[in-house]
């Protein structure tokens, strides 16, 4: 069986053990002793220590991220599946990029941040900004490759965006243990509140700070309409710091620069998939030929049940 290749960090460490058996050689040799290794194992060990020696280079200077590469990467771990699916955003499509299975992949996500910066690099990114709570690896990741490559400046930081929410009922702690306030047909008991989630971004007043006055790359995973993107750009504006462009491992949605604000949009690849509306899907879509969405992968199993209420 193929022995896998050693990561950066392994290569680096058998490299520097490498060093100290031929340095033992060495030592031998120049005091007139015979080598204490036999010279079929010191061939052996000099192709290990060139192999090891392009491990650690790749490592140093890694390859650069090609579209072909993220492309082989996903479907070798079942990363993109046809069919029909339903997005967080009610979007019909008909092929999904499995996020969560990427998610769980160190490795993956790290090059393909790696990707990120290897575009963003000479923009002079001070900080990183993903939508919570999904791309604040796809942020961190962003930032120490970031870092990486350009040690001449300051450390890249990272943060994040989320939902603004506003507090609607909560009982007050001077209510008795047990007490029910009603909103409508909410009932909500001490100890829990009732929020309400509004449609635009923020960030919290820490990470304001950060971002103020600083040039900001914002990432995301999959850019299907482009709204995380860009509602996490707005509030990096709002914020008082200065969008250099917004990076996106796939897009399927050729969604046009115009409406996202930005100067600038890269992604790693571009898959042209089929989207619908959820009226565009009903009307000509899988829907209208009685194909029902995935209820495995993506929001199918909540559609069905909007569609089962709409005809009850």
């Amino acid at each position: 069986m193929t022995q896998p290749a050693p990561t950066g960090q392994q290569a680096i460490k058998a490299l520097f053990d490498l060093s100290i058996r031929f340095e033992g050689v060495l030592d031998a040799l120049s005091k007139g002793f015979p080598s204490p290794i036999p010279p079929d194992q010191l061939a052996q060990m000099s192709r290990d220590f060139i192999s090891l020696r392009h491990a650690v280079n790749d490592f140093i200077n890694p390859p650069f991220v090609t579209s072909e590469r993220v492309r082989d990467q996903l479907y070798s771990i079942g990363g993109i599946v046809k069919g029909h699916f339903v997005g967080t955003n009610d979007a019909h499509f008909n092929e999904y990029i499995a996020k969560d299975i990427i998610a769980l992949r160190n490795s993956l996500n790290s090059e393909f941040c790696l990707g990120f910066a290897q575009r963003f690099y000479q923009d002079n990114i001070d900080v990183v900004v993903g939508p919570a709570y999904g791309e604040i690896s796809l942020a961190v990741w962003t930032a120490y490759h970031l870092s990486w490559l350009r040690p001449d400046r300051p450390e890249v930081l990272f943060t994040f965006s989320q939902p603004e929410e506003i507090e609607v009922l909560a009982p007050r702690e001077s209510e008795n243990e047990g007490a029910i306030l009603k909103h409508g047909h909410m009932r909500v008991f001490q100890g829990e509140k009732l929020i309400l989630r509004r449609s635009g971004f923020i960030l919290r007043p820490d990470f304001i700070k950060a971002v103020r006055g600083k040039r900001v790359l914002v990432v995301v995973n999959v850019f299907t309409t482009g709204g995380s993107a860009k509602r996490t750009a707005e509030a990096v504006v709002a914020a008082g710091g200065i969008v250099v462009g917004i990076a996106t491992w796939v897009d399927r949605g050729n969604v046009p620069l115009e409406y996202l604000g930005v100067p600038r949009f890269e992604s790693l690849l571009t898959i042209q998939s089929q989207v619908w509306t959820e009226e565009e899907c009903l009307k000509s879509g899988p829907c209208s030929q009685g194909i029902k969405p995935n209820t495995d992968l993506g929001h199918g199993a909540a559609f069905l049940a909007r569609q089962k209420q709409k005809v009850s």
